[in-house]
């Protein structure tokens, strides 16, 4: 028993290391390409309103925290525990770092990694997948809403009908998981619906495993016996909502802090028309897609090419460069923490030794 708990320590060490290789490549990475970018514009930048910054950077600050508490209340409220926001935090820091770094597959990775952060913290796995997912849903509603709202702005009617179209579309799945939690027959139907789609990927591809539907019907009990209040779900709706914001905010500093006048009444659309590039995944944060995405935007709204180039780079510089090198120092630091809490685990064969570890424990 011992020796297998060993064996599994030394796994997540190396998993651990290899993950912040990687992340360290990728911040070395991107590190150079905004380098060049930020040489090419040094000029611009020597006349940038220094005291706009420090409002951008708080922005950017609110944002992730804006996270940090839709997570923590999801959490809390699945787990019956209090759950640190300082943890919270730095799962939000690791994971954004992680998402941005890695072309095509960080969003994934980020996922992954936020959920063996918790995990190794002693929150269930029901509990963390069920708060992902609702945030991760949550996160998408609040942004269809925006883009909405942008649209609005411009007094682009169809731009206006595609983002409630789409805000539209991103409630069917919160209300059905919410549904499906609180009403048996409402689960069954979804289990239902779950094993026939897996029935068809194993006729095409072969997996999952026949053990796949009884796992994800005891996933949807498990998930079931959690007790959220609604206020808890308008919470963490609102704090996704602010996260938005907040970002498209520290977008407006940039453009103060350029020199430019903030065009409001573009400004939601051309941010939006930013995220949705870097959803593309193709380059390790949207580098040169988000750039060329946001300047042709607020080149578009009004602004000079020079303002919208300053602008752009020095949004980018918080918004990514900073957001990905405090990633890179949290996933570090918690590495070191992880793994002192295995070796303090394997020396004692207590039951809980390792599990009993809940977010509000981590210094």
């Amino acid at each position: 028993m011992r020796s297998a708990r060993v064996i599994a320590g030394r796994r997540k060490r190396r998993l651990t290391i290899v993950m912040c290789v990687v992340l360290g490549a990728a911040a070395a990475v991107l590190a150079v390409v905004f380098h060049t970018q930020v040489g090419s514009a040094f000029a611009r930048l020597a006349h940038v309103k220094w005291w706009w910054v420090l409002p951008a950077l708080l922005a950017e600050v609110a944002s992730i925290g804006s996270l940090a508490h839709s997570q923590k209340y999801l959490l809390s409220a699945g787990s019956g525990k209090q759950v640190s926001l300082r943890s919270a935090l730095a799962s939000i820091y690791a994971g954004t770092a992680l998402s941005l770094s890695l072309p095509f597959i960080g969003s994934g990775v980020g996922t992954a990694y936020v959920y063996r952060h918790w995990r190794r913290r002693g929150v269930d796995s029901a509990v963390v997948s069920w708060a992902l997912t609702l945030s991760g849903l949550m996160s998408t509603l609040a942004f269809a809403l925006l883009a909405t709202a942008g649209a609005l702005t411009t007094r682009s009617v169809a731009a206006a009908l595609v983002g409630l179209a789409g805000a539209l579309l991103s409630v069917v799945p919160v209300v059905l998981l919410l549904i499906a939690v609180h009403y048996p027959k409402a689960r069954h139907r979804l289990a239902r619906v779950v094993h026939a789609l897996l029935a068809i990927c194993r006729k095409l591809i072969h997996h999952p495993g026949p053990n796949a539907d009884q796992a994800f019907e005891s996933l949807l009990d498990r998930i079931a016996s959690l007790h959220a209040k609604p206020k808890t779900y308008v919470a963490a709706f609102l704090m996704a909502l602010r996260n938005w914001v907040a970002e498209c905010t520290c977008l407006a500093w940039s453009i103060e802090a350029a020199g430019a006048r903030i065009p409001w009444h573009g400004l939601l659309l051309v941010y939006c028309v930013g995220v949705t590039a870097s959803s593309t995944g193709v380059t390790p944060g949207g580098i040169g897609i988000v750039d060329a995405a946001l300047i042709g935007g607020l080149t578009a709204a009004g602004l000079t090419a020079s303002h919208a180039v300053t602008a752009v780079v020095l949004y980018r510089l918080i918004s990514l460069g900073l957001v990905v090198s405090t990633g890179v120092l949290v996933t570090l630091h918690y590495a070191r923490i992880d793994r002192a809490r295995s070796l303090a685990s394997h020396g004692d064969d207590g039951p809980g030794s390792a599990n009993d570890q809940y977010a509000g424990g981590d210094h």
